[in-house]
């Protein structure tokens, strides 16, 4: 298991907001973090994109290797780019 990880926050769009701008070489940047370098953990959240940080770890990963953790976190909203509000339900 790899001491590294991989943050997935900017592999979304500017201001963290909807798709990159350059999908193939977000896809390619997730696939050689595993592949090439070992990462062993993807951390990311829904509020990234939202909704899109999730869908871009899917699809070059899926199925997931057994060595991979993918984490998320919650507790903010996002009303629109460049904006973060907390959110703090239970």
């Amino acid at each position: 298991m790899s001491r590294l990880g991989l943050g997935a926050m900017r592999l979304t769009g500017p201001g963290i907001w909807g798709d990159p701008a350059d999908r193939d070489t977000a896809l390619s940047i997730l696939h050689q973090a595993v592949d090439t370098y070992g990462i062993s953990h993807i951390d990311t959240a829904d509020a990234y994109g939202p909704h899109t940080a999730e869908q871009l770890i899917h699809d070059p990963l899926f199925p997931y290797p057994d060595h991979v953790l993918i984490a998320t976190k919650i507790g903010m909203v996002r009303p629109g780019p460049g904006q973060w509000m907390p959110l703090g339900n239970p």
